[in-house]
């Protein structure tokens, strides 16, 4: 069995090798995560942190935008991230995900959490109110991963124009009551996953990538039709 040391500078190697558009193997990569999330191996989740930081400070940067990211440390945030994907997916979880692509596409949903969460807490600052009682239920206060919407979708120009910020959440909890339409819209438009990949990542919810074209489809008309 390979040491970590060597594992990781092979993974950088082919690293390097898949940020020129050249060929790679995603082997070593995989078998850090591995350990990581399987064997929980502290060294594998260091080498981890320092392998991908810089991919998630720029998911961060992209959803957050400079403005934002002025008012926080970048480093808390960014730790965060990692310590969702370490409390999200489990060992038991992690036979679900067969691939370096598909664990990367884990990461960058961890991070657009962290960016929800983060967006949500400055509005409420801003507004002087509390997004957690007016936007979402209080019953549901405790949401998980899979659950949660981002203050940063954009899914019709002319609704967000016409809409407050705060108005616009009560309407869109309001309007999609179906946690799976909640669910859909949040991959869709906040991690901009294709239907093929939602498809690839959750057939128990979206079986087919056509349902999963009409199912979007029905519901921007829905939130376009609330405003």
């Amino acid at each position: 069995m390979d040491s970590i040391d060597n594992l990781i500078k092979q993974c950088q190697e082919q690293t390097a090798l898949y940020s020129k558009g050249k060929s790679y193997d995603p082997t070593a990569c995989y078998e850090i995560w591995r350990r990581a999330i399987v064997e929980r191996d502290n060294e594998a989740w260091t080498a981890l942190m320092e392998q991908y930081s810089g991919v998630v400070r720029n998911w961060l940067r992209q959803r957050l935008g400079g403005t934002a990211w002025l008012y926080y440390e970048e480093g808390v945030l960014i730790n965060g991230v990692f310590a969702n994907m370490y409390r999200f997916l489990t060992p038991e979880k992690f036979d679900r995900y067969t691939s370096l692509p598909a664990i990367m596409q884990y990461l960058k949903m961890c991070a657009g959490t962290a960016a929800v969460n983060l967006l949500r807490d400055m509005q409420a600052h801003q507004l002087d109110i509390s997004l957690e009682t007016t936007i979402f239920p209080q019953e549901n206060a405790e949401m998980t991963l899979d659950s949660q919407l981002s203050d940063s979708v954009v899914l019709e120009d002319e609704v967000l124009e016409r809409l407050g910020r705060a108005e616009f959440w009560q309407m869109v909890w309001r309007r999609l009551s179906d946690p799976v339409d909640r669910k859909l819209i949040w991959l869709r438009y906040v991690h901009d996953m294709s239907p093929r990949e939602i498809v690839r990542e959750y057939p128990q919810d979206f079986p087919e990538v056509t349902e999963v074209y009409r199912r979007v489809k029905k519901l921007k008309w829905q939130l376009r039709e609330s405003s």
